[in-house]
C-alpha cells in the first residue's frame, strides 16, 4: 500500500524526517516508494496499514516471541490520517524481492521456518510470508514486514475476507482446524522458490505478469 503525500506531510509535522526510497517492487512495474521515517537516532519503515489498530497493539504485545520480526515500534492512527493507520517497523537491509543474489540461503531458511514456527506458537497467521514481504540483511539477516494480512485464529470465521485472499494465493484446501500451518506452507514455497526449485507462478497464483529478480524463476 503506499503511503499518501498528506499522510507523509503530517508525519513530518510530527517530528519525523522521511527518506523515499524509490524501487520498483515488480520489474516492468511502476516504482513503488518504500518510506524510512526517523526521529533521533533510529530509523524505521513507516508501513500504511489497514484501519485495524487493536490487532496491530495485539501484534505488538506478543512481539518478542516471534524471532525475525520487523519489531513494531509505533502505531499512529488518527482522523488525519489519510490511512487511518501508520505502522513503524523495525528492519535493515534491502527487500529481498530486490536483491540481484540470495546469499546464504540456509541460512534464510532457518530463519524463516523459525519465524512461522512462532506464529503457528502464537495461534496467529502473518499470512503474506513472500519475498517482498522480507527485509535481508548480511549481518542481522531476514525481518518479516507488513502484517496487513495477520489473523489471529480466534478471530478467523469462514466468511473472513484473509480466507478469501489466501486461496487467491495458492492455498486452497484449507480448513479452520490447519490455518495456522499456512505461514509454515508459506515457508517452504519461499525456500523453494529461493533454491530454484521452483518458479514463481508455481508457488504463489500472485497474478504478476512482469519479470523476476535474478534469482527468481518464472
Amino acid at each position: 500500500m503506499e503511503m499518501k503525500d498528506g499522510d507523509k506531510r503530517l508525519l513530518e509535522k510530527s517530528g519525523y524526517t522521511l527518506r523515499v526510497e524509490r524501487q520498483e517492487k515488480y520489474p516492468g512495474q511502476p516504482k513503488i516508494n518504500v518510506v524510512w521515517a526517523q526521529r533521533g537516532a533510529s530509523e524505521f519503515i513507516a508501513l500504511p496499514a489497514l484501519p485495524c489498530q487493536s490487532r496491530y497493539e495485539r501484534i505488538r504485545r506478543v512481539q518478542d516471541s516471534i524471532p525475525h520480526i520487523a519489531r513494531i515500534v509505533e502505531i499512529l492512527s488518527g482522523a488525519d490520517l489519510q490511512s487511518g493507520v501508520v505502522v513503524f517497523e523495525k528492519a535493515a537491509g534491502k527487500m529481498l524481492w530486490k536483491c540481484d543474489s540470495v546469499p546464504d540461503i540456509d541460512r534464510i531458511e532457518a530463519q524463516i521456518v523459525e519465524f512461522a514456527a512462532a506464529t503457528e506458537a502464537n495461534k496467529m497467521i502473518h499470512g503474506d510470508i513472500r519475498p517482498w514481504n522480507i527485509f535481508y540483511d548480511a549481518e542481522k539477516g531476514i525481518k518479516v514486514i507488513d502484517w496487513d494480512s495477520c489473523r489471529f485464529i480466534d478471530e478467523l470465521c469462514l466468511g473472513d475476507e484473509l480466507l478469501r485472499n489466501l486461496a487467491n494465493h495458492g492455498h486452497d484446501g484449507h480448513p479452520l482446524s490447519d490455518l495456522a500451518r499456512i505461514d509454515a506452507d508459506d515457508a517452504a514455497r519461499l525456500v523453494k522458490l529461493l533454491r530454484g526449485q521452483t518458479g514463481l507462478d508455481a508457488t504463489w497464483r500472485c497474478g504478476k505478469k512482469d519479470g523476476c529478480p535474478p534469482w527468481c524463476k518464472r
